[in-house]
């Protein structure tokens, strides 16, 4: 039985078993000395980044909500607004303003 190291960042090439593979080899489960880091790295990355995109993308939705949640006069009846509706505005402003604070560096979040 011929075994092939498929991975590229191995210098295993055929051997007859298993058992003649280098013992630091993909084969036999145990990286190479001379992995090339910087692959693994931009492999790290690309995944940050995939995850970073998804999260935006997340949140610009949130906003988009908010917004038409906005136009709408939040839920309220302008005719018909009670204290509740402004304790329940004034919640979300606060809230509202605490991601602002973080992500602007200001209010607690301020250097």
């Amino acid at each position: 039985m011929m075994v092939m190291c498929i991975r590229k960042h191995c210098y295993c090439y055929e051997f007859s078993t298993l058992q003649d593979a280098p013992e630091r080899c993909c084969i036999n489960e145990t990286p190479h000395p001379e992995i090339d880091m910087t692959r693994q790295t931009a492999l790290t990355n690309d995944a940050a980044l995939a995850a970073f995109i998804a999260k935006k993308a997340e949140i610009d939705a949130m906003l988009a909500r908010l917004q038409a949640f906005s136009d709408d006069h939040f839920g309220a009846d302008p005719e018909k607004v009670n204290w509740s509706d402004l304790g329940s505005l004034e919640y979300q402003a606060h809230l509202l303003k605490q991601i602002s604070d973080f992500a602007f560096g200001e209010g607690e979040h301020a250097a």
